[in-house]
């Protein structure tokens, strides 16, 4: 595994998401996006993300492209 990829932050970030971890998710997929990571647009229609829909922080994070 590449820990500091973009790819697999994100990867994470939707793991935790389908747990429902909303905090972890959130803080990986934000390492996500500072590592590069920026299909946005995937991102705010990924159903594995779908815990993390309605939260402000995610809101931010994807740019309010919900």
């Amino acid at each position: 595994m590449r820990p500091n990829d973009s790819s697999t932050l994100y990867n994470a970030a939707s793991c935790y998401a389908l747990l429902e971890n909303r905090p972890l998710a959130l803080e990986i997929l934000k390492k996500a996006i500072e590592a590069g990571y920026s299909n946005m647009e995937w991102t705010s229609k990924d159903p594995d993300l779908l815990s993390l829909y309605d939260d402000p922080e995610f809101l931010r994070l994807v740019g309010n492209k919900l």
